[in-house]
């Protein structure tokens, strides 16, 4: 899935940063959440850089089986769920899904058998998972 699909344009912007005697181009999503970092030396047009971001393959982190599923079962409460995460226990996964006012907890899974693009712990939206 390219960038310019997998996240909604008009929550991204980008700045120009100076560092060391060269530059670094940041890519930030709702404002605060930097999504992409590259350092540049020398001349760079903002625009060819960021049109080269968007226009990049993003490894997809669930896959397509595990996308229908949790589609499926998020549908009925899509819009207060403010981000999934990975829980990891010593053999043992399972996925947190965290709402506006309470959280769901999944059933468990073996561990390293399911949701293996998922980093433990780390916060996701929708719409990095796909979804």
């Amino acid at each position: 899935m390219k960038n310019k699909d997998k996240y909604d344009l008009r929550d991204i912007s980008y700045a120009i940063e100076l560092n060391d005697g060269g530059y670094e181009f940041v890519v930030y999503y709702t404002t605060y959440i930097e999504i992409h970092r590259e350092i540049f030396h020398g001349f760079i047009s903002i625009h060819d850089t960021f049109t080269k971001w968007l226009e990049e393959e993003s490894p997809s982190i669930l896959t397509d089986e595990e996308k229908a599923y949790l589609s499926a079962v998020i549908k009925p409460f899509r819009k207060r769920v403010e981000c999934v995460r990975k829980m990891v226990l010593k053999k043992e996964e399972f996925l947190k899904i965290y709402l506006e006012d309470e959280t769901i907890l999944f059933p468990f899974f073996a561990k390293g058998t399911m949701y293996k693009g998922m980093e433990a712990y780390k916060e996701y939206t929708l719409e990095e998972l796909g979804l």
